[in-house]
């Protein structure tokens, strides 16, 4: 082949030279072209090895650099590679504090703001009022009490985000399986934590677990369920909604295609909506 052609590794079969040397002959050939019997490149490089560790005799290829050269080229290279990927499997998750200070919970409203973690209310069990507490920390460590008691009730399972300055709380459930259970189209910000404003009493149907995302300068709101322990398939939606500023909210489809869902999760990508997993839950 020419100069441009690019070298590689070929093993051919010679009866002549593995009757003297007990082994396969290797070329090098500049030729991209396939010769008789090639073998796979892990087999290749395992009898390249197998010659190396042999370490008595010096076989040269036809041409190019001795046989013991391209081995050890070839070892050290496998050596990196084994070494990185050990590197690149290992977990990477460190535990930043094994008591936050917030009493443990799930379905709580998580967002990032003003260079912090906030933490929402959320779930202790399902026969007593939600928390409405309100927590920040800069660094998942040191947690502060911004708020004990928000003015929202309905904190377990709603719908947080950041947008236009401000944190955002939506939606949600109370009471649990108690008297004056329900969920809620309450719609809050506030740009301390301490102190809330009601937006509006959106145009949705009250709802939980819905998908929130910041999307072409508005706020959007796809699916969710009205119902939580009581609920069937029923109330499940697959409406979207948008809004840019938190008040008045626009109807974009009743119907979006995907099945009606909660517990899902949205996301933007290349000026695109898409939309992950979800279902139903009724506990």
């Amino acid at each position: 082949g020419g100069p441009d052609a690019a070298l590689s590794v070929r093993v051919r079969e010679h009866r002549r030279l593995e009757d003297q040397f007990e082994q396969p002959a290797i070329f090098f050939t500049s030729s991209p072209d396939p010769v008789d019997n090639p073998f796979e490149a892990d087999v290749m490089t395992l009898r390249m090895l197998n010659l190396l560790c042999q370490g008595t005799r010096t076989l040269k290829a036809a041409s190019g650099p001795p046989l013991f050269v391209v081995c050890l080229v070839l070892w050290l290279m496998n050596l990196v590679s084994t070494v990185l990927c050990a590197q690149d499997t290992g977990p990477d998750w460190i535990k930043v504090t094994a008591d936050a200070g917030w009493r443990a919970r799930d379905s709580s409203g998580e967002l990032v703001y003003k260079d912090k973690l906030w933490l929402f209310g959320g779930w202790f069990d399902s026969f007593q009022a939600p928390p409405r507490d309100v927590w920040s920390s800069a660094d998942g460590k040191a947690w502060t009490l911004v708020e004990k008691e928000a003015p929202w009730k309905y904190s377990d399972l709603p719908m947080t985000l950041t947008f236009a300055d401000k944190m955002w709380f939506m939606g949600g459930w109370t009471n649990g399986r108690l008297a004056g259970h329900g969920a809620t189209n309450e719609v809050w910000s506030s740009t301390d934590g301490a102190n809330w404003d009601l937006a509006s009493k959106a145009s949705w149907s009250p709802r939980i677990a819905a998908a929130v995302v910041e999307f072409k300068g508005r706020m959007w709101m796809l699916g969710g369920t009205e119902n939580y322990y009581f609920g069937d398939d029923k109330s499940l939606k697959n409406d979207v909604w948008s809004s840019a500023d938190g008040k008045e909210w626009k109807l974009e489809t009743a119907d979006a295609g995907w099945s009606p869902r909660a517990y899902h999760q949205a996301a933007v990508l290349n000026d695109k909506l898409y939309v992950f997993g979800g279902g139903n839950y009724v506990p």
